[in-house]
């Protein structure tokens, strides 16, 4: 997180390696960390959202 607040766009696109307005889902454990960079990837150009029960929901899902 304190890596992508000191990118500037330019930067953040050439990390992800994605064109413009790819889609991209982030999570963390909780999902407040995630939340915070799905805005700063959005701010560079990205259809980014959180997913947001994040792995902690995740990990209590039983198979199907």
């Amino acid at each position: 997180m304190s890596e992508l607040f000191q990118l500037s766009r330019e930067q953040i696109q050439e990390r992800v390696g994605l064109p413009d307005g790819a889609e991209l889902v982030v999570y963390c454990h909780t999902g407040s960390r995630s939340e915070v960079a799905a805005q700063i990837l959005q701010a560079a150009g990205y259809e980014a959202r959180n997913y947001g029960g994040s792995w902690h929901e995740w990990s209590r899902r039983q198979p199907s």
